[in-house]
């Protein structure tokens, strides 16, 4: 079995709205023909809502984690509606002062 590899990469780099940024995981396999897939952690197919994978045939100077940074952006892109507004789950949660109870 093929081994599956790890990477995080920023999406958002830290600010005042959001102290510590965000980051998401990928994971990603190279075949033995040189070809990075991106994968789940169990090693199958990672694919977006029409199917598609996410594939590169790795260069003799690529650097596969930095290939694997560049799919999982777009994976986490395509999987959430590309520049689709923010639905609200992704966020800090604002508690309103109520006053007195």
């Amino acid at each position: 079995m093929t081994e599956v590899h790890t990477v995080i990469c920023q999406i958002q780099a830290p600010s005042r709205a959001c102290p510590t940024g965000k980051c998401v995981e990928g994971c990603f396999v190279i075949s033995e023909d040189n070809v990075l897939m991106l994968t789940d952690r169990a090693g199958n197919a990672a694919t977006d809502a029409d199917g598609r994978q996410f594939t590169h045939a790795l260069g003799p100077n690529e650097d596969a984690r930095t290939i694997a940074r560049r799919l999982t952006k777009e994976l986490r892109g395509a999987l959430r509606g590309g520049d689709a507004p923010r639905a609200g789950f992704d966020g800090p949660i604002e508690y309103f002062d109520r006053g007195k109870i």
